[in-house]
């Protein structure tokens, strides 16, 4: 595990040199040893690394005795939502944001969807891990693992802030940027019967027109035309 991947807001680093399945079971471990969380939630992005990342933080919770609520493909204010709406003790979804196709990362909270910055927790779980404190994460039994579908009452949360009477009829384009985004954007089309002109509305792991090359960052000079 490169530990240089634990930023200020969120792990993202290179699959696997960066991070590997091994890394996300210790993270997990990590994270039960210092919270000791009861649920924990567990979603991912389009990433084709994905799947399996996902599945190696979910073992490492269930080892340790922690049930998993698996929400599957997401965006990540949906795991925002499913902590805070079901009262889950914390959630973690793997993403790389906006990182080119051969990252990944994680975004962690905790209950009350508090999230967990290097100053509230995550250089914390680095330096447990660093110290294989981890490891000594054990459990009489097994935490058990369950599938939920939040889509309908993440839409319901999202429409409570909306009056629906107000909405004119309109198209628009919408840039889902390959992403399940397009999920909850078809739904809501639908639902206040909109018209859309759907753009890279296929989820796809490859992110053919984007995230291609590093995102620029403040402290990093431009290059001028």
């Amino acid at each position: 595990m490169n530990f240089d991947c634990f930023r200020a807001y969120d792990i993202r680093g290179i699959y696997p040199t960066d991070l590997d399945e091994e890394a996300y079971y210790r993270i997990a471990q990590a994270y039960v040893y210092l919270f000791k969380p009861k649920t924990m939630v567990v979603g991912m992005d389009a990433r084709i690394s994905g799947p399996v990342l996902k599945q190696s933080l979910s073992e490492g919770f269930l080892d340790a005795g922690v049930d998993v609520i698996d929400i599957g493909e997401i965006t990540t204010d949906m795991l925002y939502f499913a902590v805070g709406n079901y009262e889950y003790s914390g959630g973690i979804v793997v993403s790389a944001s906006h990182n080119p196709k051969d990252y990944n990362g994680m975004k962690l909270v905790r209950e009350k969807v508090a999230a967990i910055s290097s100053d509230t927790g995550l250089f914390d779980i680095r330096d447990v891990v660093k110290a294989g404190k981890d490891r000594e994460v054990s459990s009489a039994t097994r935490g058990t693992r369950q599938d939920r579908n939040i889509l309908n009452d993440y839409l319901e949360h999202v429409l409570k802030s909306v009056d629906r009477t107000t909405i004119k009829k309109f198209s628009f384009v919408g840039n889902a940027n390959f992403g399940y985004v397009c999920r909850p954007v078809q739904r809501l089309v639908d639902d206040l019967g909109l018209t859309l002109l759907p753009l890279n509305f296929e989820p796809t792991a490859h992110f053919p027109k984007g995230r291609q090359t590093r995102c620029w960052r403040a402290t990093e000079p431009r290059s001028r035309p």
